[in-house]
């Protein structure tokens, strides 16, 4: 195949304008903001961490500083308020000690300690309200941490929406410039292949009449040499026939004119298809400059009309091109530009909002501007703040009372096992330890009596521990179902081998008896217990609701009571 009949497409090029357009792409997305990287997270994990792993309130006595300097002042006035106490009672004896010199001391020095047992509460409670204050510093500093991050976290989304913002602007830049550029690369392929057709039709046709001329020109020579032989025919027989002679000359004169004329319609012919030929090539020239002025046309109007739908205003040139004035550009790009000053507005607005009711989701109280940029007033934010504040503080309240019932009933339980283990010691219990163990004089006379009824049961030590807290269990079944279920379930008991038959006996009579003096047989052989004003602890039985604590209590206590037991023994 003759290379020349075959187009040759010219390879697309990137215009210098394209090229621009990308590289400014790639160096925009090159300058891509990272992952978001907290600078208080680290403080606000071991903030959280504080406040999860803290240790629960506890209360060391001994370990108070202030609790060793109100002993320490307490005991020295009550040994001086005894010194003086006896002294005075010796002046009255003559300067001799007597029973009673001592009594008087002793009562006087007893006076300072119970003092020193009054001032007990007032230390713990403020031990532990110091507690309290350090938790609410660690969650005031949470809100502080988390905040400023909230606040960081919102200016790198700024930052990102405008990355993205310019990312799509140099993007469609971009494509409007290649697709422009391409259209273009298009119309020239197109308007030179077309060239090509021309070319090749033309030169074809050329060789076709080059082979019809050599043609007409054998038949002409063919003809010539037949008109020769002819003549040489005719003067041959002109002698022969000078009549014939003559018919036979204007015979071929007529034919030979016939031929000439023949000969003239050819060439004729012959021109007036070459003048077709070039007005059919004409015409197509021409139809096909104005197909490419038009589709040129039609290519820059695209292109302005792309351009002035993104807001840019093009060129001179491409609007002239595209036959726009530039009034009606101008008109057009103020047009898209409002439209798309009011969808940003419109995404601002609506970020502005999402902000805002995050803040009040959190209990925080957005900026006057903040709430008029996004369409809230401020009764409604602070409707909103109020209602989150009276939760949160309802949850706090919440939590508060659950701490304190749960400090409240260790304390409970501890005194408890104080009472307890004073029991078993044979001492007195003071009012304050019965008033926070929850026990009346006759439980705790009651207590004493299963005490000793288990100590008659068992001299093993650890065999009374057990009995006794077995004990503390009955009665309360004792008093809540009577002594038959009382008895049925001290058996489970006897079943496991953990008592005998014999003291599980003598642990029921036992119960049956404190029960019989708490109705109303009060023991007068045991003092009963009181305060330093001579006010007596109320009896359960006068109020059956407060039985009903004091039993919880006693039921609360009994397991740690039987460790209490078994380390005094």
């Amino acid at each position: 195949m003759n290379n020349e009949n075959v187009f040759k497409k010219k390879e697309y090029q990137e215009s210098a304008s394209v090229k621009k357009a990308y590289d400014a792409l790639n160096s925009h997305n090159a300058n891509k903001p990272g992952a978001y990287n907290s600078k208080w997270q680290n403080n606000i994990d071991d903030t959280i961490n504080k406040i999860l792993n803290r240790e629960k309130f506890s209360y060391d006595l001994n370990g108070d500083a202030l609790y060793q300097q109100y002993k320490d002042q307490y005991t020295t006035q009550g040994k001086l308020a005894m010194m003086n106490t006896m002294g005075q009672a010796a002046a009255m004896t003559g300067g001799y000690g007597s029973s009673y010199s001592q009594a008087a001391g002793q009562q006087a020095y007893q006076g300072y300690l119970q003092q020193l047992n009054e001032v007990v509460p007032q230390l713990y409670q403020m031990a532990y309200d110091r507690y309290n204050q350090e938790g609410q510093d660690m969650y005031s500093q949470y809100s502080m941490l988390s905040a400023q991050d909230q606040a960081d976290y919102g200016k790198y989304r700024d930052t990102v929406a405008d990355f993205n913002a310019e990312r799509d602007y140099l993007t469609g830049v971009y494509n409007s410039e290649r697709d422009f550029d391409y259209s273009k690369y298009q119309s020239d392929t197109n308007f030179d292949y077309k060239q090509f057709l021309d070319d090749r039709n033309y030169n074809y046709q050329a060789e076709q009449d080059a082979i019809l001329q050599q043609q007409w020109e054998k038949s002409f020579a063919a003809d010539e040499e037949q008109r020769k032989i002819g003549n040489e025919q005719w003067e041959k027989s002109f002698a022969a026939d000078e009549e014939q002679r003559k018919i036979g000359n204007e015979q071929w004169e007529k034919e030979y004119e016939l031929k000439e004329q023949s000969h003239e319609l050819d060439k004729m012919k012959f021109e007036s298809e070459e003048e077709q030929r070039a007005w059919e090539n004409l015409m197509v020239e021409t139809e096909y400059n104005d197909s490419k002025k038009s589709e040129e046309q039609k290519n820059a109007e695209n292109l302005a009309l792309k351009w002035l739908s993104m807001g840019i205003m093009p060129e001179s040139s491409v609007l002239e091109a595209a036959g726009i004035s530039a009034e009606s550009a101008e008109s057009m790009v103020g047009a898209v530009n409002a439209e798309k000053n009011s969808s940003i507005e419109s995404e601002n607005r609506s970020y502005k909002y999402e902000t805002a009711m995050e803040m009040l989701a959190n209990g925080e109280m957005p900026s006057a501007e903040l709430l008029a940029e996004a369409g809230i007033s401020i009764e409604d934010a602070t409707t909103r703040v109020n209602a989150y504040k009276a939760k949160e503080q309802d949850k706090i309240d919440a939590e508060e009372k659950a701490k304190q019932d749960k400090t409240d009933a260790e304390n409970k339980a501890k005194n408890h096992d104080i009472a307890i283990n004073l029991i078993a010691a044979g001492e007195e219990v003071p009012y304050e330890v019965q008033k926070l163990a929850g026990l009346s004089n006759t439980e705790i006379s009651a207590f004493r009596k299963i005490y000793a009824a288990a100590g008659g049961a068992t001299s093993d030590p650890t065999k009374v521990s057990d009995l006794t807290e077995m004990a503390t269990k009955l009665i309360d079944v004792f008093e809540d179902y009577g002594p038959e279920v009382a008895a049925a379930f001290g058996m489970m008991y006897e079943q496991s081998g953990y008592v005998t038959n014999n003291e599980l006996g003598i642990i029921l009579s036992a119960i049956e008896g404190a029960e019989a003096e708490g109705n109303g047989a009060i023991d007068t052989s045991v003092e009963p217990i009181g305060d330093p004003n001579g006010e007596v602890v109320p009896d359960p039985e006068d109020e059956e609701e407060k039985k009903k604590n004091n039993s919880n209590g006693a039921r609360a206590g009994g397991g740690a009571g039987k460790d209490a037991i078994r380390y005094t023994h």
